[in-house]
Formats: structure tokens, sequence, C-alpha cells
């Protein structure tokens, strides 16, 4: 969603706008993780559309190691021209099960989601074109708890989410990781008003992270439509183990 927000800045800025509180974001980031800051930190990128996280990340934890995974063919072809020694692109999602599912595609690859968006898409989002649906591919898909037991991953400094509504399936896939405390830190996006069918509310959000070992640490990155309401935040938290 933050590709869609840059678009809506830009064309509509007069009646949805994001409050600019971003060096919030990363000023906690940097609180949490900043000791490590000059170490090879381990970010893995879930939702990585064309690379925007490691572009953003790689400024504020130079030396991190980056794996992104990006399921859209499309996207995925502009993100594998980050790959280097410390970005490592993968051609799959992460969600709650292991095989090809449909991905629904909208005319902003930003927006594409495991979701189906909701008709009142376009009210939340005030008519902004990149909500609009164009139809459905099948994607490859693996679970953060597979992939972590497949590559042998033991720590995880930073995961960020932000896979358009469906981040709570990650969580699902990931599970057993999340509980294990190997996962120090967790950026997740939530979007709060109807935007896709199936999303979870933040109340939901809440008391997932708690029973996977989680605190909630900062809520930032505030997205606000039209009429004054809340419609998206990003979370940070931290593992209780890592506290």
């Amino acid at each position: 969603m933050k590709k869609l927000l840059q678009l809506i800045a830009r064309n509509f800025g007069y009646d949805l706008h994001k409050i600019n509180i971003n060096s919030k974001s990363r000023s906690t980031l940097l609180h949490l993780l900043g000791r490590k800051r000059h170490e090879e930190l381990v970010i893995f990128d879930v939702g990585a559309h064309q690379g925007q996280t490691i572009e953003e990340y790689s400024k504020l934890f130079p030396n991190a190691r980056f794996f992104s995974f990006e399921p859209f063919p499309e996207t995925y072809e502009r993100l594998a021209k980050r790959q280097s020694d410390k970005v490592r692109t993968f051609p799959f999602g992460l969600s709650d099960k292991v095989e090809s599912q449909t991905f629904f595609t909208n005319k902003g690859s930003g927006t594409n989601s495991l979701l189906v968006l909701s008709d009142a898409a376009q009210i939340t989002w005030s008519g902004h074109q990149d909500l609009h649906a164009t139809g459905s591919v099948t994607c490859d898909f693996s679970t953060l708890d597979q992939f972590v037991a497949e590559n042998a991953i033991a720590s995880i400094d930073f995961l960020k989410i932000d896979v358009q509504g469906a981040e709570y399936k990650v969580l699902t896939g990931g599970e057993n990781t999340l509980k294990s405390g190997i996962v120090s830190v967790v950026k997740c996006e939530v979007i709060l008003s109807e935007t896709y069918l199936g999303q979870h509310s933040l109340h939901e959000y809440l008391a997932r992270f708690d029973e996977l070992g989680f605190e909630l640490v900062n809520i930032c990155d505030q997205v606000y439509g039209s009429n004054g309401s809340l419609i998206q935040v990003d979370l940070i938290l931290q593992h209780r183990q890592h506290r």
C-alpha cells in the first residue's frame, strides 16, 4: 500500500494524506536494532514489490542481508535486478500454506493481493485508479516456517510484512518461527478500513502477536481518509525474549 500512497500524495493529496511521521518509524527501529546497525543484520522483506524496502533499509542498516519475497512475476522481474551479495530475491510469496494459490491482480501492482478487493475499496481510498481489479494469476507461495527450516535460518533481526491485507496469513504460516524467538522485531502493515475481503481487524492482529510472544512498541505511518478516519497503520513489535 506504500506504493499506492505515493501516487495518492501526488494526485489526490487534497482528500487523502499520510502523516509525515516516517522518521518516528525509523527512530523506533534504530532504537530496537541500533546496537547492531553496523553488523550483518538479517532482514526478511515479505511483500518486496520492486525493492523499495531494500532501498530504504539498506541506508539505515548498511551491512544488512536481505531475503526478499515477491510472488507476482512481472514485479519480480524488477526486484530480481537488485540481487547482490547482500540481497537474495525469491519468486514466491509467504502465506499460510505451501502451494500455488490464486493471486488477485489490480491496476496498480502494489495493490495485488491474496485477497479480493472489496467493493468498498474505492470509497476507502477516495476512488484511486490503482484499486481496480484486473484479474488473477496463479503464483507460488511458501510459509515462513517452511523457508526457515529449509534454509537453516538461525535468526531474523527484522521481519517486514506488507502483503495487502493478507498479513495474518503470513503470521499463521510462521507461527513456530515467531513463537521460537528467533525473530527479534516485526513491522506489519494493518489496513483498518475495508479494502480487501477477509482482512483482519487491528484487535485480531494485536491478540495474535501477543500469542506469538511479541509486545507492541509503536503504531506509526498512519494513513487517514478524506473524512478524517484512520484507515491504515504499521505496527512495530519486539519479541519478549529480546526486550
